[in-house]
């Protein structure tokens, strides 16, 4: 039978990592920029946010070394290794989530297509997360991920004009494919899902960045869109992008989404502003809720929720129970900014509606541990052909 606990298989992972490895990574974690790249660039009142996370990371490393003695760990000879610096913090976190949690890889809320996608997300967060690298060849095809880069990097062009194109969407600014676009590969499945889709509702596409998942979703459908984009920088190339794209029927707001409205504080970082629950910085932005700004724009539908908004995604749709419960709309969901995203929001989702089929669907063949999202829906809806 097999053993689906996210815990035990970190154990599995670190018992065939060399016992240097484990050590370098205790000893160097505090000079380590890739690890601690907030405490280098944002001081808040001689208490860093790194500090703060480093404090978290004692604890991690106190917590490996009681989980596995040096004698058992064995070097394996594979020198082929994946070093994804862009994904440590989020891997870092889903590590602390599981050593706090135990978890289970929650394979039985997923369609059984999913099971294996789901053990690999795990075991590449784990990797990235506990020791830093690990080999491809345990996850990814080589072959496979050269033939894909070339492709999407062969899609990238710029127009006798002088917008950049990418897939078909054409931006006022340079378009990267490893850089927040992984949606314009895949269309969010939307070639397979859209007609579980109802035609009449709004869509919500929280966190719209530049615009690429509106232009998917004026592809596929006729509703009305609304995009929340709170970075001012983003919100005027997605602004520009919408006319570039002749999208129409959308609208743009500046409020990000969360469980409360209000001001909060935010780590600006272009493709991923990040909410900073218990710090105070001079970046602020409205938020609102989903239930709140249905009333105040006398909304009467929503046909579908988009959100990516670097680990936010929770609070936003405990924000926007009232309607989901209401509309019962698809839900397509990053899921890969840390463990309480992918163990918990699956289970919330599901406390809005038994009804909701979930997917857990790869945006990106070629980043393992990032750029995953959920997908939820209702089968055989009215409205939706």
């Amino acid at each position: 039978m097999r053993n689906n606990n996210s815990y035990d298989l970190l154990i599995e992972i670190l018992k065939h990592e060399h016992e240097s490895r484990i050590d370098k990574l205790a000893n160097g974690i505090i000079e380590n920029p890739f690890i601690n790249p907030y405490k280098i660039k944002y001081e808040y009142s001689g208490t860093t946010f790194g500090n703060r996370y480093l404090r978290k990371m004692s604890g991690i490393i106190n917590k490996i070394d009681k989980s596995i003695s040096s004698k058992t760990i064995e070097k394996e000879e594979d020198s082929d290794e994946f070093w994804y610096v862009d994904g440590e913090i989020m891997s870092l976190n889903f590590l602390i989530y599981i050593l706090q949690h135990k978890p289970d890889i929650p394979l039985e809320i997923y369609d059984s297509k999913d099971s294996q996608t789901l053990i690999n997300y795990v075991r590449s967060k784990l990797y990235i997360g506990a020791v830093r690298v690990f080999p491809k060849s345990r996850i990814l095809d080589s072959m496979e991920f050269n033939k894909l880069n070339s492709e999407y990097q062969s899609n990238i062009n710029i127009s006798k004009e002088g917008y950049w194109e990418s897939y078909g969407f054409k931006s006022v600014v340079l378009l990267d494919l490893l850089n927040g676009l992984s949606s314009l590969v895949s269309d969010y499945y939307l070639d397979e899902f859209h007609n579980h889709i109802e035609k009449q509702g709004y869509i919500f596409d929280i966190g719209s960045f530049i615009g690429d998942s509106a232009y998917i979703f004026r592809k596929y459908l006729p509703n009305p869109i609304l995009c929340f984009e709170p970075d001012s920088i983003n919100r005027k190339v997605l602004q520009q992008n919408i006319i570039l794209n002749n999208i129409n029927n959308i609208s743009v707001t500046e409020e990000g989404v969360s469980n409360k409205s209000g001001e909060i504080s935010v780590m600006m970082s272009g493709a991923a502003t990040k909410v900073l629950d218990d710090i105070e910085t001079d970046n602020k932005i409205k938020i609102t809720t989903i239930d709140e700004i249905s009333k105040q724009k006398d909304i009467p539908k929503i046909s579908l929720i988009k959100m990516d908004i670097e680990g936010e995604e929770y609070n936003a749709l405990l924000g926007g129970e009232e309607m989901i419960r209401k509309d019962k709309p698809m839900l397509i969901i990053s899921l890969y900014h840390g463990g309480k995203d992918f163990f918990e929001i699956p289970k919330l989702i599901r406390s809005f509606s038994a009804e909701y089929k979930f997917r857990f669907l790869q945006l990106d063949k070629r980043l393992p541990a990032s750029e995953f999202v959920l997908l939820a829906y209702i089968e055989n809806r009215k409205g939706a052909n």
